[in-house]
């Protein structure tokens, strides 16, 4: 089974240090992590953020949990 966490960050300026500051303190969870921004423009104001989640779920729910916290940030797990 593969873990997947799709991250939407909606503003950039505003959301991007807080989700960093979360993916550091779960970066044990963190297998592989792809970074994104919006399609012909280097400096958008959203990105999409893509991970590979390996350990134990409780971990990747509270991720989830407290990104989703966060007001311009949207994020969801997909099993695959």
């Amino acid at each position: 089974m593969w873990n997947i966490m799709v991250i939407k960050v909606g503003s950039i300026s505003e959301g991007s240090s807080k989700v960093q500051s979360l993916l550091n303190e779960f970066n044990c969870s963190i297998r592989t992590r792809v970074g994104l921004h919006e399609a012909g423009n280097v400096c958008g104001t959203e990105g999409l953020i893509i991970l590979e989640l390996v350990g134990d779920k409780g971990e990747m729910e509270s991720l989830e949990k407290a990104l989703n916290e966060l007001p311009t940030v949207t994020a969801k797990m997909v099993d695959i």
